[in-house]
């Protein structure tokens, strides 16, 4: 007896039939690729999000090379360092760090980014030219590196190892430490101090003091502290050399955040304003075209924008719930603001005022 009757082998035929007819309609049609969609803040009205995409646990590093028009955004817990190009937001490359890739300091003059581990006394340098590791290098004695700063003007690289806590002076070029700051326990976000460029005096918080440590860039010493209103500690400081003022977020802790920035005369070390942003300011961008100041507030999932001619706050940008805006980097040409978003394990792609 015949196992298949006629009728199914009727049916077979036809689904053979179906298949190959697909198949040909698969191969003569063009599969659309990933991305065929240029993201671009331009003309978009300021404050919309744009596209937001994922590159991995914790993007605690956002940094804009204007020089090669790319953005690289370290994510901690992923280990690896993805970078875009910034024209389309597209993503080119992404590196390995073999290590929780935190903060990042460019020095745009040799081409170099450095990368700090933070559970390692590791700093991974990155060659912008092509986008590859050039180097690991580790920092013997010191370890919880959260932040790096390069000064073009000194030249000077500063890491914050946060478990000493101090702060290291390493050569860009033979990655050995040329000095050390030791300082206040518990201090404030990792890239998180402001440098003065004339006076060369370094703004650090301390964020377990209620206080700013005055350091001397040039020789590393701890020469006093500017008192600051509680109970928030402070998170982040910024400077503008054309006002001489400092800007200090009053963040304190994530799981007890504060909302205020505190406006200081750089020359008498008094208050000019104080501000209410959003809960846990610990970021910050500077545009001097706009003189717009751009502040991540974390606890409120949104963007604070100040004017920093008159010392107000202009608007809220909302990135959502869940967003936990951090580390912000900013195209001043485009006005594309890019925000590593903590919650998300995203980066987000915001309109704001480009300069004129």
């Amino acid at each position: 007896m015949n196992a298949f009757p006629h009728r199914w082998w009727s049916v077979l035929g036809a689904v053979a039939v179906a298949a190959l007819l697909v198949a040909a309609l698969l191969y003569l049609v063009p599969v659309a690729p990933a991305r065929d969609v240029c993201f671009s803040a331009v003309g978009h009205p300021a404050g919309r999000v744009v596209a937001s995409l994922p590159v991995g646990e914790w993007p605690q590093g956002v940094l804009y090379d204007p020089a090669d028009n790319e953005l690289y955004v370290s994510a901690e817990y992923s280990q690896n360092v993805s970078i875009f190009n910034a024209t389309c937001f597209d993503r080119i490359a992404t590196l390995s760090t073999h290590q929780d890739a935190r903060a990042m300091a460019l020095d745009p003059a040799n081409g170099r980014l450095f990368v700090s581990d933070d559970w390692s006394s590791n700093l991974t340098v990155i060659d912008t030219a092509n986008d590859s590791i050039a180097a690991t290098v580790g920092l013997a004695g010191f370890g919880y590196m959260v932040g790096d700063q390069y000064d073009p003007g000194t030249g000077q690289l500063f890491v914050l190892a946060n478990n000493n806590p101090a702060l290291l002076d390493v050569s860009p070029s033979t990655y050995g430490i040329l000095q050390t700051t030791y300082l206040a326990p518990n201090p404030g976000g990792g890239n998180g101090f402001a440098i003065n460029p004339s006076s060369h005096v370094i703004y650090f918080p301390a964020r377990g003091y209620d206080s700013l440590q005055l350091v001397g860039e040039l020789n590393g010493t701890v020469f006093g502290s500017i008192a600051l209103p509680g109970p928030f500690g402070p998170t982040a400081t910024f400077f503008d050399p054309v006002n001489g003022l400092i800007y200090v977020m009053l963040g304190g802790l994530l799981d007890d955040p504060g909302a205020q920035m505190v406006v200081l005369n750089a020359t008498t070390d008094t208050v000019v304003a104080t501000l209410t942003l959003g809960g846990w300011p610990d970021d910050y961008v500077y545009n001097p075209a706009t003189q717009l100041l751009y502040v991540s507030c974390a606890a409120g999932g949104d963007i604070a924008v100040v004017n920093a001619d008159t010392n107000t706050l202009v608007t809220t940008y909302s990135l959502g719930a869940g967003s936990l805006p951090g580390t912000v980097s900013l195209d001043a040409s485009t006005g594309a603001l890019f925000v590593g978003e903590d919650g998300e394990g995203a980066v987000a792609l915001v309109s704001v005022a480009p300069s004129a």
